[in-house]
């Protein structure tokens, strides 16, 4: 009977922990979310621009004035 009401009573104690817990886990969850949309994005500009100053030697003007 004591080790039944212990744990009712641990229970509970978990039930407020986990409650007071919750809204600060998701707001970490959605933070880590858009984080990695903003990382995607990023990677995609970085890309793009890194494609756009690697032309080929022959497509600059420099070579061509060679």
């Amino acid at each position: 009977m004591g080790l039944a009401i212990a744990v009712m009573f641990g229970a509970s104690e978990l039930l407020v922990g986990l409650t007071a817990t919750l809204p600060s886990a998701f707001t970490a969850g959605v933070i880590v979310i858009v984080g990695y949309i903003i990382e995607d994005l990023v990677s995609r500009v970085v890309k793009l621009v890194v494609e756009k100053l690697n032309k080929p030697l022959e497509a600059t003007d420099i070579s061509a004035a060679l």
